[in-house]
């Protein structure tokens, strides 16, 4: 057998060479049974924080991931900003500073804090 055809590579038009992948194609969903996820739970994952902006195209990603870790009784919190986009702290000092300030109060929180949507700032997430 042909090890190119094997290996799925073929030939682009200027005579360099590309590999078509094959990834397994895994549609994701919101509405997954909590019980096929065995590790999600809240003897196994301590408080986690999820932070979020509106301009971030992962948004509504990191909304289901969150509401997903509150089905499973994880203790979550979560915080979504009104402007920004993915990964605004590493170009806007004033962003990172606000980043380190939600990284502080998450870790400085009552312990005792009540489970599930527990706010740090701004909105909702």
């Amino acid at each position: 057998m042909d090890p190119y055809q094997f290996l799925h590579i073929s030939r682009n038009l200027d005579g360099s060479l590309t590999r078509a992948n094959l990834f397994p194609i895994s549609p994701p969903t919101s509405d997954q049974p909590l019980d096929s996820i065995p590790a999600l739970s809240k003897d196994v994952l301590p408080r986690c924080l999820v932070r979020g902006h509106v301009g971030d195209p992962l948004v509504d990603r990191q909304r289901v991931f969150a509401r997903m870790l509150e089905r499973g009784g994880v203790s979550v919190v979560a915080h979504l900003e009104e402007e920004g986009h993915h990964g605004i702290e590493i170009f806007k000092p004033d962003k990172a500073e606000a980043l380190v300030a939600d990284v502080k109060s998450f870790v400085y929180l009552d312990a005792a804090a009540p489970a599930g949507g527990v706010k740090v700032g701004g909105h909702r997430l």
